[in-house]
C-alpha cells in the first residue's frame, strides 16, 4: 500500500466525526520500543483544538478507529521513525513530518513538546 493510500485512508476514517467548520485535523503517532501511541486533534472554527477523546461521539468509535489506523501505519512502516505528525486541513491537503530521533523516551516530555510545535 503506497504513502498517499496510507494518509487518505487514515482521513477517512474521521471525516465523518468532523464537526461543522473545522479548520484542520493533526496526528500524533508515536512508536517506540513496546509501546504505540495515536491521537488526534481538530482545529474548531472558534480555534481551539479539541481532542479526539472529547467529540460529541461514541468513544469506542474513536477508539477503533485510531486503531484501525495504527494498524495500517505500524504495517507500511520500513523507515525508522518514532514519530509522525499529519496534518489535514480543511481542503483535505496532508503534510506529514517523521521525527527519527524524538530526543527522549519520556512520554509526557515528548507530547509536551510536540503540542507546542504543531496545536498552535
Amino acid at each position: 500500500m503506497s504513502k498517499d493510500m496510507i494518509f487518505q485512508d487514515v482521513f477517512d476514517l474521521v471525516k465523518t466525526s468532523l464537526p461543522d467548520g473545522w479548520k484542520n485535523v493533526v496526528f500524533f503517532v508515536w512508536i517506540s520500543e513496546g509501546c504505540q501511541e495515536i491521537k488526534y486533534y481538530i482545529k474548531t472554527r472558534e480555534d481551539l483544538y479539541v481532542d479526539c477523546f472529547q467529540l460529541e461521539k461514541e468513544e469506542n468509535t474513536t477508539i477503533v478507529n485510531l486503531l484501525q489506523i495504527m494498524d495500517r501505519i505500524v504495517m507500511w512502516r520500513s523507515e525508522n521513525w518514532k514519530m509522525m505528525t499529519i496534518q489535514y486541513d480543511c481542503n483535505q491537503e496532508c503534510k506529514v513530518f517523521f521525527d527519527y530521533s524524538s530526543g527522549c523516551d519520556d512520554y509526557e516530555t515528548i507530547v509536551t513538546s510536540w503540542k507546542k510545535n504543531y496545536l498552535v
